[in-house]
């Protein structure tokens, strides 16, 4: 009796210690002090309201700037971030501090709004609204935050799992080397990698023990955390999904399946839905403002598919440039705003007549982009493939992690494999194959082989 009053108090604390750890990524740094006083160009004229056209010339100049101090003597921050996002940052910020509400943009000629995934737009602002921080420094310390986080409540649950000095180690490493890759990768593609790298020993772990209770309590923290990760970057949330469901289709019968199923939908809706709101309130304010126009709250997808077809060079799509799709589209529909409906469905419009007239580009591009991916997977999976072959298949286990790897490396297909586009892909391969090879190591111990 004693004992199982201990056991549940542990397990207790530790859904408590994943709460208070899950809160704390949703209101990053708000407990900061001020710690960047000078006035850089990071933070000069994110208080000017009034239109001006030296504000806008003087954003258009930071898409000369590339990569991250780490790399580069002319970027503002360590942890890499495009140009164009840094600059839609600025206006987002100035766009706050002008008129008060999130998501709104201000380029010096007037207000508008975001035509990407907006999370980032509403949570770095705000983080540096509440910290006193230069933007440059609030990027680096959300972005950095995540990351952290992520090894750490990913670490934690691993130790929990795995008491063997050697397998803590390894597991060490590999933690380790994923946080050097999230660095180096950076910018919004961090949030696709953090919560498969946290969620996924605890998720292994008492799906291991049959701790029904505790699995739930972790799978709808983790349905929550890709809801989240959603709004930031929108390609975060499906291989998020399909883990979840592959897990709960392998772990409980059809009938709790169902229900755990329908909880996890409206844990990972609950965010998207907030940030409906927010888009809503932006919105009325736009349209207060007089600056109200047809808004696309969405990453778009075929402007990505059509440059994607240049992975292979050919002479429909001869580079992967923005410039090379903005340049079809305005011969073809000069009026098509950027990222806009119309922009689109000139795109598809495109890519289905080339997949049509010329279908070996299509299908050279995407058995390239195959090869590439799947030498990626071989590569990070080599040391622990031969434990993936020969152990014993489980739904709930393998299946769940293929079904994330998959949908995760479809970003890849799609564009470019380029290792930023799949990190999500990567953490899911080396995961799994940490979390193989450390299962049979205690298996081996346990049988004493």
């Amino acid at each position: 009796m004693v004992g199982n009053g201990f056991s549940v108090l542990r397990r207790g604390r530790e859904r408590g210690l994943l709460a208070a750890i899950f809160f704390m990524l949703l209101l990053p740094l708000t407990g900061l002090a001020q710690t960047v006083k000078d006035s850089s160009a990071a933070r000069d004229d994110l208080d000017q309201c009034r239109p001006s056209e030296h504000i806008y010339q003087h954003d258009a100049l930071f898409n000369d700037y590339h990569g991250s101090k780490l790399l580069s003597d002319q970027a503002l921050t360590y942890i890499p971030l495009m140009p164009s996002r840094f600059v839609q940052l600025r206006r987002a910020l100035r766009g706050l501090n002008c008129s008060g509400v999130p998501l709104v943009a201000f380029d010096g000629r007037r207000f508008g709004p975001f035509s990407d995934d907006p999370g980032l737009y509403w949570l770095v602002p705000a983080v540096a609204a509440h910290t006193g921080l230069v933007l440059a420094t609030a990027v680096d310390a959300t972005l950095g935050l995540v990351i952290v986080m992520g090894i750490g409540i990913g670490y934690a649950g691993y130790c929990r799992m795995f008491a063997c000095k050697r397998s803590r180690l390894i597991g060490a490493a590999v933690f380790l080397a994923l946080a050097a890759l999230q660095m180096l990768a950076g910018d919004v593609y961090v949030f696709q990698s953090a919560p498969v790298i946290a969620a996924s020993p605890w998720l292994v772990g008492y799906a291991i023990h049959q701790d029904r209770r505790s699995l739930v309590f972790a799978c709808v923290l983790f349905a929550l955390a890709a809801g989240c990760c959603v709004v930031v970057r929108s390609t975060a949330g499906p291989p998020c999904v399909a883990l979840l469901t592959l897990l709960v289709l392998g772990s409980y019968r059809a009938a709790r399946a169902v229900m755990l199923l329908l909880l996890l939908a409206a844990a990972s809706l609950f965010p998207i839905l907030l940030m409906r709101q927010e888009i809503k309130r932006r919105d009325a304010f736009l349209a207060s403002a007089g600056a109200f126009e047809e808004l696309t709250n969405r990453h778009v997808f075929w402007h990505s598919a059509y440059i994607g077809l240049a992975y292979w060079p050919n002479s429909e799509v001869p580079k992967y440039l923005d410039e090379v799709a903005v340049a079809k589209v305005r011969s073809i529909r000069p009026d098509a705003a950027f990222c806009s409906p119309e922009y689109e469905a000139v795109l598809e419009h495109e890519f289905w007549r080339i997949l049509i007239r010329q279908p070996w580009i299509v299908l050279l591009n995407l058995a390239l982009k195959l090869v590439v991916i799947s030498a990626m997977t071989l590569v990070v999976a080599l040391p622990a493939l031969n434990i993936i072959v020969r152990q014993r298949k489980t739904l709930w286990f393998d299946g769940a992690f293929a079904a994330g790897i998959l949908t995760s490396s479809l970003a890849g297909l799609i564009v470019v494999p380029k290792p930023r586009y799949l990190l999500g892909m990567i953490c899911f391969v080396a995961m799994y194959a940490l979390l193989s090879w450390s299962l049979d190591q205690r298996r081996c111990d346990m049988t004493q082989c």
